[in-house]
């Protein structure tokens, strides 16, 4: 057993260049998007663009994305106001498909089950009169 009161060796880890990767291709992250908006401020197109806050600090940006397909509105529905958040989760870990839309509101959390449509659920263990923080599978 070695002596306490022996100093400890020091082990240094030097990571040297690669050998076996190239790079192929990169794309520029968007992470992280602090808040978005669609817009449609192009004169003569019919096609909205996506404005994102990326970043922070002195990494921060104003992004514009523009769609190269025509958006196709498949749902509708009057909420209760604008949500601070959306979480979509699965019913069990290894559904292939996420089950429920989770809409977080300032006071208030909104469940909604996916299915043939879209539609509220009463009953779901969430106390929808306050916010809910996160949500995650066990």
């Amino acid at each position: 057993m070695a002596d306490s009161t022996s100093p400890l060796l020091h082990e240094y880890f030097c990571p040297r260049t690669l050998k076996n990767l190239t790079l192929a291709d990169e794309i520029e992250s968007l992470d992280p998007i602090l808040d978005s908006k669609v817009l449609n401020i192009l004169p003569k197109s019919d096609t909205p663009q996506i404005f994102a806050a990326c970043s922070c600090g002195s990494r921060s940006s104003l992004r514009m994305l523009r769609h190269g397909l025509e958006v196709e509105e498949l749902v509708s529905s009057d909420l209760p106001g604008i949500p601070n958040a959306v979480w979509m989760t699965k019913k069990k870990e290894d559904d292939p498909y996420d089950s429920y839309i989770i809409l977080l509101f300032v006071n208030s959390t909104l469940v909604l089950s996916i299915g043939e449509t879209i539609e509220e659920v009463q009953d779901t263990g969430f106390l929808s009169s306050a916010r809910t923080l996160a949500i995650q599978n066990l």
